[in-house]
């Protein structure tokens, strides 16, 4: 084995490489350097203590997909022939043949498990898969919700904000132990990453990561959705009681009740005196989270400017939309930054081009663009939302079948 390695700079001062802990970044240098002529490793583990690293600065360089793990134990550095060319004749084989059996060298020299081995994981996890949700004890708005919760959030892995403006850091569910492997779709067993990890990560196992925080967050919105359900069905009583009131009482009169106090009684039920306020607090609240600021939707010049938008009949999504890409754009630029505010991104001079400008070259996602597998998830929230306007008849059983 040679005594001396190189690195490729077009590996480690790529962005993927810098982003990770400077204790992973090290771990990658001495596995490196201890790999034999083809990049295999018999001891990672080894080298792991002896430098003092973590468990999770090896799940890192597994995650990243720096490494590829088999299951002897055996590792492989995924781009050692892009940085280290021996010649054949000072080439020591590896001993490891049947690993290097599974893998293949793509057109830019990278290892990559061979296609046929791909084939055999997909079409093995597939059937696995399909079982592990049937029979798991998770409703099925659970992905849909649970991805929106963690909208804003940092991903465990990357420490990336995770925003489905853009495909990359959509969040998405990441079982801890691959259900390819065993694992359950159970709430202990879930963690929210950001597409990019879930895509390097594979079948690998990734410990714990944001767990906790996955269950927390799952016993918020259960409990927020018991109070929605309790909220219909008091202001469906409320509302039959009235309609009984109205019949009773109505040969006192146009003037005792007439068309303004009924639409008054109704405005009550449905919301409507302030129906935009709540959208307001939660583009607000948004913003909030993404730039961690403290800007208040009871701001009478936010307030405006957000109705304002609303009126020409902009979402929430394209809020969202506006304030994902400044914050990607303008995010630790100290000439820019102090324009991350409520009258500069949704001022009516700039919404409409923010809205529709191209970051990079990479297209915007919008809700129609995203994975079709919430369906069920996205029509739960507009059944609940014409709950709340009294569009909706209790006795439907699409809604029953929603709520099961």
């Amino acid at each position: 084995m040679a005594e001396r390695r190189m690195f490729a700079k077009t590996i480690i001062d790529s962005d993927a490489f810098l982003d990770m802990p400077l204790s992973a970044q090290a771990l990658y240098f001495h596995l490196s350097m201890r790999a034999d002529d083809e990049g295999f490793i018999n001891n990672p583990k080894k080298i792991q203590r002896m430098i003092g690293a973590s468990d999770d600065d090896m799940k890192i360089l597994l995650a990243k997909n720096f490494i590829l793990e088999f299951e002897s134990g055996v590792i492989v550095i995924k781009h050692w022939k892009i940085h280290n060319y021996i010649r054949g004749d000072r080439l020591n084989k590896t001993a490891y043949q049947e690993e290097r059996a599974l893998l293949t060298v793509k057109g830019n020299g990278a290892y990559t498990l061979s296609e046929d081995l791909k084939e055999i994981e997909q079409m093995d996890s597939s059937d696995i898969r399909k079982m592990a949700y049937k029979e798991s004890s998770l409703p099925y708005s659970f992905t849909y919700k649970i991805k929106r919760y963690f909208e804003g959030k940092e991903c465990p892995v990357c420490g990336r904000k995770m925003l489905s403006s853009y495909k990359s850091t959509i969040p998405t569910v990441q079982h801890n132990i691959p259900i390819s492997n065993g694992g359950k779709h159970e709430i202990d067993n879930i963690s929210v990453i950001c597409e990019s990890c879930n895509t390097s990560i594979r079948n690998n196992e990734t410990g714990d990561l944001n767990n906790a925080e996955v269950v927390e967050a799952w016993d918020k919105i259960v409990e927020a959705d018991k109070k929605k359900i309790k909220w219909f069905w008091d202001v469906s009583l409320l509302d039959s009681q009235m309609s009984d009131k109205c019949q009773a009482d109505v040969g006192i009169g146009k003037d005792s009740i007439g068309k303004d106090s009924i639409d008054k009684d109704k405005d009550i039920l449905s919301g409507n005196p302030d129906h935009k306020m709540d959208s307001v607090k939660e583009i607000i609240d948004y913003l909030n989270q993404v730039l961690g600021t403290r800007y208040t939707y009871r701001n009478k010049s936010n307030n405006a400017m957000i109705k304002a938008r609303l009126d020409e009949g902009h979402t929430f999504e394209d809020f969202k939309i506006v304030i994902d890409k400044k914050y990607a754009q303008w995010h630790g630029n100290n000439e820019m930054e102090t324009y991350l505010r409520p009258e500069t991104l949704f001022a009516p001079k700039h919404f409409e081009s923010y809205l529709n400008e191209i970051v990079n070259g990479e297209r915007t996602y919008g809700s129609e663009n995203r994975d079709a597998t919430g369906d069920d998830e996205r029509r739960l929230d507009e059944h609940i939302a014409r709950v709340e306007a009294g569009e909706f008849d209790a006795e439907d059983e699409e809604f029953r079948r929603l709520f099961e």
